[in-house]
């Protein structure tokens, strides 16, 4: 049950987190000043674009993506962002992630991809999200000379637990149906 909710809550999290970029503005330049007596006006400021916080669905999958995003580059922070301090299901796996890129080693696979989700219960500081997933095979090099290990691909149903933290939505708990 746990496993099901984890992997429900990875798979989430990181489609949103791929999905969602401020790095896409361009930058704003000022025109050089006229030397004219002409009167100008100041140009008026880019609205600042207002990013309303995710919902629990999306922090799922933007916790997928991040995960995802952490396996092909070993930047475990956007996923550890999007998880609660107390989780250990979500340590667990995101250390080997970390461990593996630390010592030169490397993933090869697409990662995990989000099918479907449902919310099954819910409450003002607590939601569960089942998600269906694909988990992609593919090959870990534990170490630049070690031998890949190889994991085909597989569904799974993840549960995520999700819990509420200063108006934003993170994972606390992932499992994964049997």
């Amino acid at each position: 049950m746990i496993q099901v909710r984890f992997a429900a809550l990875l798979a989430a999290l990181t489609l949103v987190l791929v999905g969602c970029s401020d790095d896409d503005r361009e930058p704003h330049v000022d025109p050089t000043p006229s030397t004219s007596t002409t009167t100008t006006t100041s140009p008026t400021p880019d609205p600042t674009p207002t990013v309303a916080p995710l919902g629990p669905v999306e922090t799922v999958k933007a916790w997928v993506q991040a995960r995802n995003l952490a396996m092909s580059d070993g930047d475990v922070a956007p996923v550890r962002a999007l998880s609660a301090p107390e989780c250990q299901s979500c340590s667990d796996l995101i250390d080997p992630i970390e461990k593996t890129y630390e010592r030169g080693g490397h993933y090869e696979t697409k990662g995990w991809r989000v099918v479907r989700t449902k919310v099954t219960s819910e409450d003002a500081a607590k939601v569960e999200v089942v998600a269906g997933l694909e988990l992609g095979g593919g090959r870990t090099f534990h170490s630049p000379t070690a031998d890949p290990v190889v994991y085909p691909s597989e569904k799974r149903i993840g549960i995520f637990e999700l819990t509420r933290s200063n108006d934003q939505w993170r994972i606390a708990l992932i499992g994964f149906a049997r």
